[in-house]
């Protein structure tokens, strides 16, 4: 029993067990479905702030996030073409403006052609991190995937395919700390050395991470992710 990314309980049972005992269960484990459902609901969504990188974010913070990243300009022309605007954004407040209403016609609208230049911008932003944190990593591990990729799982935070030596990243990671980005990155790095979760592929990670169950910490700790992931991922 689970409430998912969208809010709503979800019970999965055997298909020999009864619908009276699943409503048993149910009445059995309501204070625990009340309490999971108040955290839900006290969940805090901005209209004048984004979420990035594990933080709400100021809008002016996300510019630099996205200046820093080369796509500032990119992603204004994006949203000018959806808003049908010839107007060149040239100034920081009508960056901050652009950005406002992407999020907002993203999230609150729904509007898909908005959570496609959104999608953009997170991708974006973590690719850019991402190829920084690869070229260190690389060398200092001595481990170099053929290829990177990005998809948009929330279970799998990354994921290392041993025959094409390939990495590919979820999507998910814009939304978490970069501490934790690092963790999956040398995680998935030591998959290239060893395919399973033995001592040696721990020991070896433990040389390069001193806190590797950091993500997983992280994620059991900040519920509202995966609900925030599912607003800005999910169309």
């Amino acid at each position: 029993m689970v409430f998912n990314g969208e809010g709503a309980l979800v019970l999965k049972k055997s298909k020999r067990i009864p619908k009276k005992v699943c409503l048993e269960f149910l009445s059995a484990n309501m204070d625990w479905v009340l309490s999971h459902f108040r955290a839900i609901q006290d969940d805090v969504f901005y209209e004048d702030k984004m979420y990035c990188f594990g933080e709400w974010q100021e809008f002016s913070a996300v510019c630099s996030e996205l200046e820093e990243a080369g796509i500032l300009e990119k992603i204004l022309k994006r949203i000018q073409k959806l808003m049908e605007s010839k107007v060149k954004v040239e100034s920081k407040s009508a960056q901050i403006q652009s950005l406002q209403n992407l999020w907002i016609g993203s999230i609150k609208a729904k509007d898909i052609r908005y959570k496609r230049v959104l999608e953009a911008l997170y991708k974006g932003l973590l690719e850019s991190y991402v190829k920084k944190r690869i070229e260190i990593l690389t060398k200092a591990m001595n481990l170099y995937p053929s290829a990177i990729e990005f998809g948009k799982s929330y279970r799998q935070l990354g994921c290392c395919y041993a025959k094409t030596q390939k990495i590919r990243f979820s999507l998910r990671l814009s939304l978490m700390p970069k501490d934790c980005i690092d963790s999956v990155i040398i995680h998935e790095l030591t998959h290239l050395k060893y395919q399973n979760h033995s001592k040696v592929f721990w020991d070896f990670v433990e040389k390069f991470d001193t806190n590797p169950k950091i993500s997983q910490l992280w994620l059991d700790t900040h519920k509202e992710n995966l609900r925030i992931y599912y607003k800005v991922f999910k169309y």
